[in-house]
């Protein structure tokens, strides 16, 4: 039998607790990312950048039989605003993200888009050319398409639907990489993309593209699916593909923003089902009474309608 997964579910706490605070997947990566940023300065300091260089992705070095380069490369980064932000974009758009598909799916879809740029890179290198490369910045990007297709119709940043800021940011991103000739930078932004927007899919969230995707996807994995109870009782999709039990989820996700709170906008309350007024309770012991005294020939015309009222309902009990 199946259940109906919350966001805020037991189901999704994160296995990580330091004593009662318990720690979610994304403030861990996050902790991660801050503690290799400060040994990074350090060692730059320090003058031992020979020890940074042994962590970042080198298409040589795996060759060579250092696996790991594949996975620590993203996490070498040196301290910047752009840093800040991207962590900012993490914490934000990620936890989110964590709260719907869980932390061990936050920690599959991180560390799997971490391997897909190293990958592509490496196959590319089978051409000859040797290739390097540091930081997550199309990693955190990817977070942010994940976020999009869990509420592609939610007006962002001016009132502008997610999903047409996601179309603007890659756009712009990808004209930037063909002026800079950075195609290799290019194919890894855009795969990684994808793949998070993919992967949500393959999770049911299929609102994002205009056409019906779902029946496919659902084929392949269906993990947070609704049981049937559940789907008589959630209220329809909306043109934007957005429920109110999303919105709500948001609106709680994003309580503690201060600069770029969403607005919420077109946002139907519920109808209220009439309840039906309580019927007339008939005294069917005063009725056999006054059967037994006085006989049927007693009764008046609605007492015998009464009457036949209450036989009805207890053959149609009896038959059930």
């Amino acid at each position: 039998m199946s259940h109906q997964r919350s966001p805020y579910s037991l189901h999704h706490l994160s296995p990580f607790s330091i004593g009662r605070w318990r720690l979610d997947m994304v403030t861990l990566l996050i902790s991660i990312q801050a503690l290799f940023m400060v040994l990074t300065a350090t060692f730059m300091s320090l003058g031992h950048a020979s020890w940074v260089n042994a962590l970042c992705y080198s298409s040589t070095g795996v060759w060579q039989g250092q696996v790991l380069r594949l996975f620590t490369y993203a996490f070498v980064n040196p301290p910047s605003l752009w840093f800040a932000l991207e962590m900012l974009m993490l914490y934000y758009f990620g936890r989110e993200v964590e709260k719907i598909v869980g932390p061990h799916k936050f920690a599959l879809l991180y560390m799997g888009l971490i391997l897909l740029g190293s990958s592509l890179l490496q196959l590319w290198s089978l051409l000859g050319i040797p290739e390097r490369m540091s930081g997550a910045q199309s990693v955190h990007f990817a977070i942010f398409a994940a976020f999009v297709a869990l509420y592609p119709g939610l007006p962002f940043l001016f009132g502008i639907a997610a999903r047409w800021l996601l179309a603007v940011f890659i756009a712009f991103s990808t004209l930037q990489f063909l002026e800079a000739h950075q195609f290799t930078s290019l194919i890894i932004f855009l795969s990684e993309s994808i793949a998070a927007i993919i992967f949500m899919m393959a999770q049911g969230y299929c609102d994002l593209l205009p056409w019906n995707t779902a029946s496919f996807f659902s084929r392949i994995s269906r993990s947070c699916s609704f049981n049937r109870k559940a789907e008589k009782i959630s209220p329809p999709l909306s043109k934007t593909g957005e429920s109110l039990s999303s919105n709500r989820t948001l609106v709680e996700a994003f309580s503690t923003t201060t600069s770029f709170v969403p607005v919420f906008t077109n946002q139907k309350t519920p109808k209220k089902i009439p309840t039906p007024s309580p019927q007339p309770i008939i005294n069917i012991d005063a009725l056999l009474e006054k059967i037994s005294q006085t006989g049927m020939e007693s009764l008046t015309t609605t007492e015998k309608k009464e009457l036949e009222k209450a036989s009805s309902a207890l053959v149609e009990r009896d038959r059930l």
